[in-house]
């Protein structure tokens, strides 16, 4: 860091100085932001390099900014994930539930067994009907050719 100006309660200008083999990385709409080395780290800064076909920034540029998320956000992000996920826990069960007792369509197909086999035997007689058809293709081809 070469100069840290603290402009207002709320915001601070900080001047740095890049390296030139690192500048080329970084484009005109690059943000920064403060983050941390770990859950109770230091504070760094943090560049986001922007966009591949933006022009890189050059000397005096100003690079825009973000808001560092706190820890209250993250936690609060995160009990809305573990209610919601919660939720979806608990619907899946009802769920489960209602088709292991057999009701609705799904609970009827996957746990009636009589329909089960009704279903079985519809695919015999099918197979049936097919081979019957078959026969009567063939029958019907070798009367056409008796005629002609």
């Amino acid at each position: 860091m070469e100069n840290i100006n603290v402009v207002s309660d709320s915001s601070v200008r900080v001047k740095i100085l890049i390296d030139e083999s690192t500048r080329r990385f970084i484009k005109k709409d690059a943000i920064a932001s403060i983050g941390s080395e770990g859950l109770m780290g230091n504070k760094i800064l943090i560049i986001t390099p922007g966009t591949g076909g933006k022009k890189e920034i050059e000397n005096d540029d100003t690079v825009g900014t973000s808001q560092p998320l706190s820890i209250d956000d993250i936690l609060a992000s995160l009990k809305t994930t573990i209610d919601n996920t919660t939720d979806i826990t608990s619907n899946l069960s009802k769920i489960t539930t209602t088709i292991q007792s057999g009701k609705g369509t799904m609970g009827k197909l996957l746990m009636d067994q009589s329909l089960a086999q009704n279903f079985d035997s519809s695919i015999v007689n099918l197979k049936h009907v097919q081979k019957d058809l078959k026969i009567l293709s063939m029958m019907s081809q070798m009367a056409f050719s008796k005629l002609t």
